[in-house]
């Protein structure tokens, strides 16, 4: 389905205020990304971000003397970066969408991250978007993407909880790993009390899906 990226950015400028708030197992999640980068540091002195949200991973990179670029759609992300990023010299900021980095040249950075929001939340475009992530990639790339196996698991226990039966969209992220809200009317029920009763485009990959797109 095609994707609204205006009402996309709308919806990441509302979450950003809890952006960093440890929800969940974020904090897990945090902490096997750091330990992933730090595995693959060496030799690198440029950094692409791609959805680098408020700046959990660029600011402190910068801050070690990497030469950072961080990249995000949202406007009010990127503001509360600089705002936490004011001292910190090595980081450029630029607001733009990972399906589109054609503003860099292929090979552009000696690493590039982009982890989970930035792909999982590109919907049908997710692809795109690590194929734009490789190209701009000189030496090494870091992506991490949703599960399909878990996503269906979420999908099940939030389609019991809203209806007690399972809805159509269980049956569409277990064949094809994808969600959109319009996609069926009964989406409504499994988004509210979400930010803006809403959830974004969304793909979850299997392993053999993410190795041939790789």
């Amino acid at each position: 389905m095609k994707i609204d990226f205006g009402r996309e950015k709308q919806w990441w400028d509302a979450k950003a205020p809890k952006e960093e708030q440890c929800l969940a197992d974020e904090a897990i999640n945090r902490a096997l990304r750091w330990r992933e980068i730090e595995r693959h540091l060496k030799e690198v002195e440029t950094i692409l971000d791609v959805g680098a949200g408020t700046g959990a991973f660029s600011i402190l990179l910068a801050q070690r003397g990497y030469s950072v670029t961080h990249l995000d759609f949202s406007p009010v992300m990127l503001e509360i970066a600089r705002q936490k990023a004011q001292n910190v010299k090595n980081i450029r900021f630029i607001e733009g969408n990972a399906v589109d980095l054609s503003q860099f040249l292929d090979r552009s950075f000696d690493l590039v991250l982009n982890m989970d929001g930035a792909i999982s939340f590109c919907g049908s475009e997710a692809k795109r978007a690590i194929l734009e992530s490789c190209r701009v990639t000189k030496k090494k790339l870091i992506i991490t993407v949703s599960h399909r196996a878990w996503m269906v698991s979420c999908w099940v226990i939030a389609s019991l909880e809203a209806a007690g039966r399972f809805l159509p969209a269980v049956y569409a992220m277990l064949d094809s790993g994808e969600w959109h809200q319009e996609q069926f009317p009964q989406n409504t029920n499994l988004t509210k009390g979400l930010t803006q009763d809403y959830f974004g485009p969304f793909k979850a990959f299997l392993p053999n899906e993410l190795r041939k797109t790789l």
